[in-house]
């Protein structure tokens, strides 16, 4: 369905090698966790949390301007700061910390903003996503997750 609604949203088919696709079976398992209503009338999230997930949500697939999270690198005021083009790829649940797929790689955002309707998909900045949950960054040995240390 994910596939499906990005494909219909661009015009376009999507790679089925395309490293962007582990990304997506790893949103449809967090949808599951922290939005399908079980007979109880409760996510599994509310039965651990015992709250509802309340996350800012844009489609997964979706274009997207972000802010990139710096690690204290850069120390140029937020409002001189440029919003950057990427792909949005789902929320970390602990940090609440944006993913966003880019062509040259994964990176973290607490900064978002949506795009008009007319803009928010393209096939082509899909897939050509870089990075998987296991190597965000392509070529980089180093750490299993964006900021990881």
């Amino acid at each position: 369905m994910i596939i499906s609604q990005i494909e219909s949203g661009t015009g376009g088919k999507v790679q089925n090698n395309a490293d962007i696709m582990q990304w997506a079976i790893k949103w449809a398992a967090d949808l599951i966790t922290n939005y399908q209503v079980g007979e109880d009338g409760k996510t599994a999230f509310e039965r651990i949390k015992c709250r509802r997930c309340r996350a800012p949500l844009a489609q997964f697939g979706e274009r997207v301007m972000y802010m990139q999270m710096n690690d204290g690198k850069d120390d140029r005021p937020k409002i001189e700061k440029t919003l950057l083009n990427g792909i949005w790829l789902g929320i970390k649940g602990r940090t609440g910390e944006h993913i966003i797929g880019t062509e040259k790689g994964i990176v973290k955002a607490y900064t978002v903003k949506r795009r008009p309707e007319e803009e928010r998909w393209s096939i082509k900045e899909f897939n050509g996503v870089r990075g998987t949950p296991g190597r965000p960054t392509p070529g980089l040995e180093g750490p299993k997750d964006p900021g990881e240390r």
